[in-house]
């Protein structure tokens, strides 16, 4: 299906006055598809790299790759922490390293790991867009 100039057009204005939504549904959703069928966190970088494909620079890559992971990440955290016994498990985790009552600091590492994950798909996304010849549709 072939686009005509006009819906080009309108489609380019969309993209640039709302990227930064566009980014994060794109990186979210894609995340979630990822997560949800795959059960593999290092493949959420994927994610990160097409929420950072629709920055214009690199911080924003980077923000857009950080909160599209971050987002997926408290999701899941969020439906698990109220679902099943998930603190207990983690105070027996971090109990073993002489922390008791302390599995918050787990929750904090999962979501660190989540950060450096959108952080390094989102400049990879980014300085991937600086790559790609983006066609003039505006």
């Amino acid at each position: 299906m072939m686009l005509s100039a006009e819906q080009k057009k309108s489609l380019a204005l969309f993209i640039n006055d709302y990227r930064g939504w566009v980014a994060f549904g794109t990186g979210f959703l894609t995340g979630l598809f990822i997560a949800l069928f795959t059960h593999n966190w290092q493949l959420l970088s994927i994610s990160a790299i097409l929420a950072g494909l629709f920055a214009t620079s690199t911080k924003k890559g980077l923000l857009y790759g950080i909160c599209s992971v971050l987002a997926v990440y408290g999701l899941f955290l969020t439906i698990l922490l109220f679902t099943t016994p998930t603190m207990q498990i983690m105070n027996i985790f971090i109990g073993i390293v002489g922390l008791t009552g302390m599995g918050w600091i787990v929750l904090l590492i999962t979501l660190l790991i989540g950060f450096f994950v959108g952080l390094t798909g989102g400049f990879l996304g980014s300085s991937l867009h600086l790559l790609i010849k983006w066609p003039e549709w505006t």
